[in-house]
């Protein structure tokens, strides 16, 4: 199993990637466990990681060719944790909170309408099997 791990960079990211690495699988909805193969952390800072099954995607999330790497990846599962904080909210207020994906890529302009519904994944394989936002 690829899982792929926005905001891998922040608190919650890292202890999240720690928890992983160390359980080593996920329950799928039918509740049969899978071996993560692969972990795909994304973020703007990332930690250094000497873990084998980790990959580094050091990126803005809405910069262009971000969700064509995340496609080619094809994960299976996402963790949805990037977000805008602090002071980069503060002078863009548009930007706070949570990231979306939207058919386009990022949509901003809307944040809070497009995370409250399923978001668009339709740029990735359909192997994908959920997000966890």
């Amino acid at each position: 199993m690829r899982v792929l791990i926005t905001g891998a960079g922040g608190f919650i990211g890292r202890t999240l990637t720690s928890v992983l690495l160390q359980a080593g699988a996920l329950t799928n909805a039918a509740g049969i466990s899978e071996t993560i193969e692969e972990l795909l952390l994304l973020d703007t800072h990332l930690p250094p990681a000497s873990d084998p099954r980790v990959r580094h995607l050091q990126a803005d999330i809405d910069a262009p060719d971000t969700l064509k790497k995340i496609a080619a990846w094809k994960p299976h599962s996402v963790f949805h944790l990037a977000a805008v904080l602090t002071s980069a909210a503060e002078q863009d207020p548009a930007r706070a909170g949570g990231e979306c994906f939207g058919a386009g890529g990022i949509d901003r302009r809307h944040p809070r309408e497009r995370c409250s519904a399923a978001p668009d994944l339709s740029k990735f394989d359909r192997g994908l099997r959920r997000v966890i936002a």
